[in-house]
């Protein structure tokens, strides 16, 4: 073995360590060593950083992973309880509204006597500011049937969500008719609001009433619609001349 070779064997990092209250001592160590306590925690630290990232992602994956195998079932539940958290405050709303109004009194309404619907206690009003707006009223007669289309628009200055039920009179002077169906009532003067057609809408929805047909030309055609407590947020008359 050359000299040169032994002098490279023998190389040594040598240094002298001070400590407190000790003798200095001197301390020699190989190169390895030496580099392996410089670059080590380094490179500990790169290593932790790049296992964490490649965790973070990894496990985002998985989770998209996951969700994109999820049963349909699943995600039909998870729409269902949002529909019904929804529906849940809307009953609690609406559980706070008619409580109100059961602590007033039929008498005090503005309403009694003004429909064929009986009036409910409490009972207001509030066709103004608009809310309903209606559009695109089209009258189509057959050889039997009277067919009565409009839409319902929302117009509440917020946009809320508007729902209650609608209720469709017809005449032609000679006999009554109305939607939804309740001639039994209709007769004994014994209708009430929520017996009408259910709606609910944040923007816009068809309604299609389909009456008998009269003998006379001459059709009249009353919209009343109430919200779900009750209360009067729209009513309008068309007329409409057949041939």
């Amino acid at each position: 073995m050359s000299q040169k070779q032994l002098s490279k064997k023998d190389e040594k990092i040598s240094f002298i360590v001070y400590e407190e209250n000790t003798i200095p001592y001197f301390k020699q160590v190989t190169p390895k060593v030496y580099k392996f306590f410089v670059y080590g925690p380094t490179i500990l630290t790169f290593l932790a950083i790049a296992v964490v990232v490649i965790s973070f992602f990894y496990t985002k994956n998985v989770e998209h992973f996951i969700r994109s195998k999820e049963p349909e079932i699943i995600k039909s539940l998870r729409t269902e309880n949002s529909l019904l958290a929804e529906k849940g405050q809307e009953l609690s709303i609406l559980n706070k509204q008619l409580t109100k109004k059961l602590s007033q009194g039929i008498a005090d309404s503005p309403l009694a006597g003004q429909f064929l619907i009986s009036p409910v206690a409490g009972q207001q009003d509030l066709t103004s500011p608009a809310k309903v707006n209606i559009q695109d009223i089209k009258v189509e007669i057959n050889s039997d049937k009277v067919f009565f289309r409009f839409n319902i628009v929302n117009v509440t200055q917020d946009g809320a969500k508007l729902s209650g039920y609608i209720h469709i009179f017809t005449t032609d002077g000679n006999t009554y008719q109305k939607y939804p169906t309740a001639q039994e009532e209709l007769d004994n003067f014994s209708l009430k609001y929520n017996e009408g057609e259910s709606f609910a809408t944040s923007r816009f929805r068809p309604v299609e009433a389909i009456f008998k047909k009269m003998d006379r030309n001459t059709l009249i055609f009353k919209i009343v619609i109430f919200n779900r407590v009750g209360d009067l947020i729209h009513q309008q008359q068309y007329k409409e001349v057949t041939n």
